[in-house]
């Protein structure tokens, strides 16, 4: 925990405010008296950092503007919409929309310019690279001075990765195999693993692009059983799923 002790501060006109690095938060600060914070340390090495955590001290005054609301949303060519809604701008000169794959460590990827309205206004960005894997966003309101100020913190999740391969039926009948793959263009092998590690059997497909069927008929004397069959290319395995053969 941190203790906070304020001894003779300049209150009239002036806060203090307590900012956590690691977790990307603020918490005001008494100007007057005694704070007690508490917080976690794990595995992470950045929650023990000794840079952690600074104190900022700010001059009261209005806000330049307010965050409404904050939003990311997923589009169906996997770009993501990032919308905010504000009002009361006042000396705002324009937005810039941030990405992060943690929620801490943010890069500017854009910027829309700002109406100076003074009612609710809606913006919009777009982040046509948006990629696979979750994505935090937030937005910095930027002032004529170059001072800023933060909206809340936004995601989108990431999305579901298409199996590279598949067997159908499983099990197995007969010991013929219907494998789906979607795979690049390749040469690949195909390996059936026993329950006690040992390659029973092993064939080399080729494989064009995208979804292609491929059909594997395994040796009679293969005994029936649960198998791992596993899809490799130049040694390295790429993908493994249980099929039973009968």
């Amino acid at each position: 925990s941190l203790q906070w002790q304020a001894n003779d501060l300049p209150v009239a006109g002036f806060t203090a405010w307590l900012h956590d690095r690691y977790l990307d938060t603020q918490q005001p600060l008494s100007m007057t008296g005694t704070d007690i914070i508490v917080f976690d340390v794990n595995t992470d090495q950045a929650s023990a950092a000794a840079n952690r955590f600074f104190i900022v001290f700010r001059e009261n005054r209005p806000l330049p503007v307010t965050f409404v609301s904050t939003s990311s949303i997923r589009q169906r060519d996997e770009s993501v919409l990032v919308k905010w809604v504000v009002a009361s701008e006042q000396s705002i000169t324009k937005y810039e929309v941030e990405k992060s794959s943690d929620g801490r460590d943010f890069t500017g990827i854009g910027q829309v310019r700002a109406t100076g309205s003074p009612l609710e206004q809606a913006y919009t960005f777009t982040d046509s690279r948006a990629g696979k894997e979750r994505i935090f966003y937030r937005v910095r309101a930027v002032e004529m001075d170059g001072r800023g100020q933060y909206s809340n913190i936004t995601s989108v999740q990431a999305l579901q990765m298409e199996s590279a391969i598949s067997v159908y039926p499983n099990p197995a009948q007969g010991k013929r195999v219907n494998l789906q793959t979607n795979l690049p263009e390749g040469q690949y092998r195909v390996r059936f693993i026993s329950a006690s590690g040992q390659v029973v059997y092993q064939s080399d497909i080729r494989v064009l692009s995208g979804r292609q069927a491929q059909v594997i008929n395994l040796p009679g004397h293969m005994a029936a059983g649960t198998y791992q069959l596993q899809v490799q290319i130049s040694g390295r395995s790429l993908e493994t799923v249980p099929v039973f053969v009968q």
